[in-house]
């Protein structure tokens, strides 16, 4: 009858959180020699049947393993794909760039985009300036 107490008094302390790992190791011990937990318990009747179902259930749970992962069968084919998706949005970058880019200026209805480009173009009109002609002048065959 003692054993029963101080087995109840494990299990009081188990429910409420305060039993060690040893206690804990001993409780589930006890109640893996006792065999299978007996079928179609009585709950008002065996408390001691059903503590015995807890911890063979906790058992199992802890006996089950994730099942390992499949080996991928199509690496290959997943390279592929994002490289081929990679490159795409390259070329869709570059090809927004391109359309987005802004001209330096226009030379005979020619978008010039390099600064160096548009100054040589212009470096004519530096000899029109040596004849002091006035702005509007100036103006007037830049239009043109």
């Amino acid at each position: 009858m003692e054993r029963n107490e101080k087995i109840e008094a494990l299990l009081a302390r188990w429910y409420a959180g305060e039993a060690t790992d040893a206690e804990e190791a001993s409780l589930r011990e006890r109640f893996e020699n006792d065999g299978c937990p007996p079928q179609g318990l009585n709950p008002a009747k065996d408390d001691r049947g059903i503590d015995a179902l807890l911890f063979a259930g906790l058992r199992a749970l802890s006996d089950e393993r994730m099942p390992a992962p499949r080996p991928d069968r199509r690496p290959l084919l997943r390279i592929v794909w994002r490289s081929a998706a990679a490159a795409a949005m390259i070329a869709l970058g570059i090809l927004l760039g391109m359309q987005l880019r802004t001209p330096y200026c226009y030379i005979d209805g020619v978008a010039v985009y390099d600064k160096e480009t548009a100054l040589a173009a212009t470096d004519c009109l530096n000899t029109l300036s040596v004849l002091e002609l006035p702005d509007r002048i100036l103006d007037q065959l830049l239009e043109n």
